[in-house]
């Protein structure tokens, strides 16, 4: 029987970092195959990720087979694992067997919980749909922080121009889908951006790829009031909500009682970016506390 996945790739964290995402998954209820990618993780801290029912995938070679060379904490270029993972993620889903797997879901690790079982949502609200990527509710015209700068940086004034400047933004770190797909988006995005040297090059490329007529039948932008993923980075930072807020495309979430939730009140099956609102990452850091 297939299983779906749930997986993040990790670089220089300590178990500390990871342990929201790890016990969050685990209480959920989810039941397919958790897994962390491997960079530079100590011998300790993989011991404690399998203890917790996560298995681990360390990688050492890059696409081409070369060890892969790590620059010290903070020399330029930094190891580029916002990039590099995706080749992995490829990698991983050849070696594991593709065909073994039902969806997969890919996040970012130290800034998300999940409080609800993500295959119970894609069961629920996937459709025909092959690949899901959160929104966070603003365009790239609205969103001159950051976005629109990265999107330019990385693809260039004229398709910031042409086609991308009145696109909703969906976020890199929480996309999902039916895994033969996602396994050639990994690749895809890894190679449109692995020869530049600019930072963040993921989230460009998967937007990028995201609105072109190749996927257009295949993808979803899923809004932020359907309960996916809460996007707090743009929804609720209270450092930038008076940029963000006169912009967003739908209502801000709500923290209640513990949880977050859409502001029509559904639970949000995962939460990213909760470190950006001091009283959410104080509430869920005392949670995970174990």
């Amino acid at each position: 029987m297939k299983q779906d996945i749930v997986v993040g790739c990790i670089d220089l964290y300590e178990f500390d970092s990871l342990k929201n995402w790890i016990y969050s998954l685990n209480e959920s209820g989810f039941d397919g195959r958790k897994i962390l990618v491997c960079y530079r993780i100590s011998d300790e801290t993989k011991q404690q990720i399998k203890d917790n029912g996560v298995e681990v995938i360390s990688v050492n070679t890059d696409h081409n087979g070369h060890q892969l060379i790590h620059p010290a904490p903070g020399e330029v270029p930094p190891t580029k694992i916002f990039q590099t993972r995706f080749f992995h993620l490829w990698q991983m889903l050849k070696e594991i067997g593709v065909e073994n797997v039902n969806r997969i879901v890919a996040t970012d690790v130290n800034d998300i919980i999940f409080q609800n079982n993500p295959s119970t949502w894609m069961d629920e609200n996937m459709g025909e749909y092959s690949i899901l990527g959160g929104s966070e509710g603003l365009k790239y015209k609205d969103e001159t922080n950051w976005g629109a700068q990265n999107i330019t940086d990385v693809c260039g004034p004229y398709v910031y121009q042409y086609m991308m400047q009145d696109k909703t933004i969906v976020n890199a770190g929480s996309m999902a889908g039916r895994a033969d797909i996602m396994m050639d988006l990994f690749l895809t995005i890894y190679f449109t951006t692995f020869t530049t040297n600019l930072n963040n090059t993921d989230q460009a490329a998967f937007n990028f790829l995201f609105n072109t007529t190749l996927l257009e039948d295949k993808i979803k932008c899923v809004q932020s009031e359907e309960g996916w993923a809460c996007q707090a980075g743009t929804f609720s930072d209270p450092n930038r909500m008076h940029i963000f807020r006169p912009n967003l495309l739908e209502p801000e979430p709500v923290f209640k009682d513990g949880k977050v939730y859409t502001n029509s009140g559904k639970e949000y099956c995962i939460v990213h970016q909760y470190n950006r609102v001091p009283e959410w990452n104080k509430v869920i850091n005392e949670r995970y506390n174990k």
